[in-house]
Formats: C-alpha cells, structure tokens, sequence
C-alpha cells in the first residue's frame, strides 16, 4: 500500500518512536511497515529487565543483532505497564537507541508519551505521534487488512461502515474483529454498544460512561437549535478534509470541537450530548468531577492531562455536566487557594486549545464560566424552555401507547396550562403512568393533573388544590 496515504515514513533510516494512548498502534504500523520491507516482524518485550538478562545494552543489542541476521524489523513496547516511574521511558529509549546504531538494524518503539526523552541520547529517535496521522489513515489501513483477509468489498464497507467512525490507528484491529463477528454494520443497538466499547478509550474511574442512544427524532427544538447541534458532528465528519486537505490545520493548535450548552434545567442539554455521540457512533462519557477535583496539589492538573491525552484519538464525547464548577472564573489571589484555583483553569484553558477530541460544556449559569474558555468554544447554543406546541410534541414521547390512554386525556389542553420543561414532562408523565397502575387501569385526565399539580409543587410553585 502507499504509506504516503497513511501518512508513515517509507524508509527507515533511523529508530522509529510511536507515541499515543493505544498501544495497539504499534501492532498495527509495525505490520504495515514490515509488510511494506518485505521483512520478518519481530513483536519483543523489554529485554535486559528479566533477572536472568544481562545488562540492558548488551541484551538490546543481542536482541537486534539476531534480528539483523534474521533480516527482521523489531518492535518494542516501552511502557507496557502504562504507568513508568518518572523518566523510566527515557531510559529504556536511550538503550535500544544506542544499541540499534551499534548493530545498524531497523527498530519500532512505542510509548505513551515523549516527555522525558531528553538527555538520553535519544536524537537519533525519529519521534511520530500517532494523533498527527491523517484521520483517514485508520480507514485506509482498515480497508488495507480487509483486503488482506480476502473480504472482497472491502472498499465498500470501509465507505459505509467505517469512514463515519473515523477510527484512529489504534482501532484498526479492534474494527476487523467487530467485522469477524458481524456487529460492524449492524444496527441493532446491542451491536452499536458493543462496537463503542470496543472502540472506548482508556479513561479509567475519571469518567462515567453514558450507555443511552438517541437519534435526531428524539429532540424537540426549535430548528435553528437543530441546525446548530448538526454543524457540531459536520465539524468532526470534514475534520480531515478541511484542516489537512485543505491546510486550515496550520492555523489551529488543536483539531478538536468544544461546545457550551446553556439553559434551563431540564431543557435537552445532556439529552443534545447523546444525540451527537449517537450519530457517528461515538461512547459518551460524564466526567467525573469529584475524582477530577483533588484537594492535593498537583493533583487536579495530573487527572485532567489523563483525561485529555486518553481522549485526543476522538473515539470519545466528553460531557462537563455543570462546568461552572470546572471552568469558574478566576478570581484575584489573595490566598494560596486562590493561586492554585486559577493554575486550575489556566491549565484547562491551555489543553482546551490544544485538544482534538469533542468537548461538550453544559451549564445553567453560564454567567460563573471563565470569558477566556468563550473564545475556545466553537460553538455557544441556548436551549430555551419549550413553548405549547413543542410541550405537546414532548408529551407524545415519555406516555405509553394509545391503548393504555383514556380518551378523556386532553394533552392540548395540558400544554398550554403547564408550563414545563422536557425533563418536568418526562417526570409528570412516568408520575401519571404509576398512579393509573396503582388504580389498576388506564391512564386518565385525572391522573394526568394529579401529576401535574405534584411536579409543579416540587418547582417551588404555589398550587390552588380544588
């Protein structure tokens, strides 16, 4: 295949370091540039790190030197453990380096991160993050192994099925699997959850994963809130066409999208968020802010680079449900606290810009947010609450069907007394629904207003109870 394409060196004239969060990477680019030598691939643990290995130098070199009789190319995982002491990867990068010019023989690192490669003698190290890859190389290496397989419409199932997941490099061997068993096209929603697990990153306990779907259908708003919410999934579906093809990239520090939904409680803020994970089949997660937040110094900054790195391959939305309480203003120091509090958001704001994954804020007072994060946001969208036609249309969704519904219920007349946001209907509703069970029949008008006049209560608001 044309590496090119992929965006992959053709020669090796030099060691090669692979960074991201999935190691899978390395399996995959490595086959590919073996396959493209014509040499054997060698797939090795750390050598020199077992007690019966000599030093790490003479054991990298043993290593590369069999490999180099062999005519093989050797790839190596640097940090399998995925979690190193500090400057551990240096160290290992700076052996192998070293005993590859030795010995003159081709070698394939790979590691989470370059941070502490400095000073090990690593400048021979040709350094490849694989997010700087084309977002189109997942595809075409995707289609690159169908073929392989013998599937015959490979390019065709590459275009309708996996083109709109825009998967990274790391995903290609998790996509063929889920192509083995048969969930790649399906849309059975089993299937859809399946292949967004397979395809999740590795974001820990930081994050909670949001497992609902939601089409389009499932929104009530107005259409300009509609066409606003469709340019945020247009955003990543062209990403690759308009920053690479086109070149714009060069004028951004990060590819990614951050929105800010603001409103009312109960508006489809979070409901907004599902439906754009949903489309390109995308896993949503909540960020966890009480395992974000740490009262250790430090130690909030080292939660939110996890969360960033993991999730710069874009394979994730991520929710800041209330981001006030995240991206507050920053305030004049007058403590120690308050210096730390802005180090907080001066280290979000910068990663905000740097980020190329989906970031989805959503707040009721968007007041409290930082004015430096507005110019970071893509997109601002206000979720207004729902006028009578847009209440009676939310009514339809959360009652059961027609024959489980008295013909006395009057929804019109519903909508227009009470005046409720989605979330309220959706509790009014399942309210109504067990009070007619406990009654032991259909749902009434009755039962209806009951649930109603509760919800209203429950609002804070005076009700006259005849």
């Amino acid at each position: 295949m044309d590496l090119a394409e992929a965006g992959l060196p053709d020669r090796i004239d030099r060691p090669i370091l692979f960074t991201g969060s999935s190691p899978w990477a390395l399996e995959t680019l490595s086959r590919v540039l073996a396959a493209h030598h014509r040499r054997p691939l060698w797939i090795c643990t750390r050598p020199g790190e077992a007690a019966t290995d000599p030093a790490p130098l003479l054991a990298w070199t043993r290593l590369l030197r069999d490999a180099a009789l062999a005519g093989a190319l050797v790839a190596c995982d640097l940090v399998p453990e995925r979690a190193p002491e500090p400057m551990a990867v240096g160290r290992r990068a700076g052996v192998a380096v070293a005993a590859a010019r030795r010995v003159g023989a081709p070698l394939l690192l790979f590691a989470p991160a370059p941070d502490h490669l400095s000073g090990f003698g690593t400048r021979d190290l040709h350094v490849l993050p694989v997010s700087t890859l084309p977002l189109r190389a997942g595809a075409v290496l995707a289609e690159a192994r169908l073929r392989q397989e013998g599937v015959l419409e490979a390019a065709a199932i590459t275009e309708r099925a996996i083109v709109p997941l825009a998967i990274s490099v790391g995903h290609v061997e998790a996509v063929l699997d889920a192509h083995r068993r048969g969930i790649l096209e399906s849309d059975a929603p089993s299937a859809r959850s399946e292949l967004a697990d397979a395809l999740r990153p590795r974001l820990g306990n930081l994050v909670e994963r949001i497992a609902r779907r939601a089409s389009w259908e499932a929104l009530v708003l107005p259409e300009e809130t509609h066409v606003r919410l469709r340019e945020v999934v247009l955003y990543r579906r062209h990403a690759d066409h308009v920053y690479r093809t086109w070149g714009l990239g060069r004028h951004i520090a990060g590819e990614g999208v951050a929105a800010l939904f603001t409103g009312p409680p109960g508006t489809g803020k979070s409901l907004a968020a599902t439906v754009i994970a949903t489309e390109p089949g995308i896993a949503l997660y909540r960020v966890d802010l009480s395992r974000i937040v740490s009262k250790w110094v430090g130690e909030t900054e080292k939660n939110l680079g996890q969360l960033f790195a993991e999730s710069r391959s874009g394979r994730a939305v991520l929710l800041f449900d209330e981001a006030d309480s995240l991206f507050g203003k920053r305030t004049e120091v007058r403590s120690s606290n308050d210096r730390y509090a802005n180090l907080e958001v001066n280290f979000l704001l910068q990663h905000l810009d740097e980020f190329d994954g989906i970031a989805i804020l959503t707040s009721n007072s968007p007041n409290a947010i930082d004015p430096a994060f507005m110019r970071r946001l893509q997109f601002r969208v206000h979720f207004e609450i729902p006028d009578a036609s847009a209440r009676l249309a939310l009514w339809m969704h959360p009652l059961p069907s027609p024959e489980h519904i008295c013909e006395d219920v009057n929804l019109d007349e519903i909508s227009e007394t009470y005046v409720f946001s989605g979330g309220n209907i959706r509790n009014a509703a399942i309210r109504a629904a067990f009070l007619a069970a406990e009654d032991g029949g259909s749902i009434e008008q009755r039962h209806v207003l009951a649930a109603c006049i509760t919800e209203t209560e429950e609002l804070g608001h005076v009700v006259k109870r005849e």
